[in-house]
């Protein structure tokens, strides 16, 4: 499903169904899932769309600049101890016309329906975009229209032992690679106490070969905290 797409096209994926095709002179793009019906006619000759996944922060609108992923089970790290862990993330789809630094969105959708969740204090605390998942200690097999992998490096470098239930980034700094079967994001985790801990995503593809996706959530807001994610509110 992701790549670039040579007009006409239709793209079927289970109930999802993509196309952009030549009706009466004109390009009408067409998008349904379910219930959800989407059309647009496209005042262009001909060319390509290009359909691949965007930072999952969009939708159903800009809410929010945190991503929240709790686990299934707590983890329990020792103390001065690395670990590198897979977990998922759900990922949001864009489709795109145009050539490179021209090219625009013309839609923005998801196959998974949008939480959220309150991380911290009921009057500071930040509203997350929020995600449970499996701890996967090998690469594991997801559908990539559904979920994202995350390569999650975690360092303990206090001297206790410490329970982790979840982790919140900052979505400035998101970088997805694709290819055709996998959508992935790499970030890492440095605790600094019982429930203390900084975050931030590194911008490297999980295998060679992975295509950098288009960008939309993070030039569309401002960077005010910077890239990484304090988590002072409990990890």
């Amino acid at each position: 499903m992701y790549g670039d797409h040579v007009i006409p096209v239709e793209v079927v994926k289970d109930e999802l169904t993509i196309s952009v095709s030549h009706t009466d002179g004109r390009l009408l793009y067409h998008r349904e899932f379910g219930e959800d019906v989407v059309e647009k006619e496209l005042l262009a000759g001909k060319g390509k769309i290009l359909i691949c996944p965007v930072e999952p922060m969009n939708l159903p609108k800009n809410i929010t600049s945190s991503l929240l992923v709790e686990f299934e089970k707590p983890l329990v790290v020792e103390p001065r101890y690395k670990k590198r862990v897979f977990v998922t993330f759900p990922t949001e789809i864009g489709v795109f016309t145009g050539k490179g630094k021209s090219a625009r969105y013309i839609d923005i959708f998801g196959l998974n329906k949008p939480k959220f969740t309150l991380y911290g204090d009921v009057k500071t605390g930040s509203i997350c975009k929020y995600w449970k998942s499996e701890v996967y200690h090998k690469l594991p097999k997801m559908d990539p229209a559904y979920e994202g992998i995350m390569d999650l490096h975690i360092s303990n470098l206090s001297k206790r032992w410490v329970e982790v239930t979840k982790v919140v980034f900052s979505a400035y700094g998101m970088k997805i690679y694709y290819d055709s079967g996998v959508v992935s994001m790499r970030a890492s985790m440095i605790i600094q106490g019982e429930d203390h801990s900084e975050t931030k995503f590194i911008d490297k593809p999980l295998r060679k070969g992975m295509k950098s996706s288009k960008e939309i959530y993070v030039h569309s807001i401002q960077p005010l905290k910077g890239q990484k994610f304090i988590m002072e509110g409990g990890i």
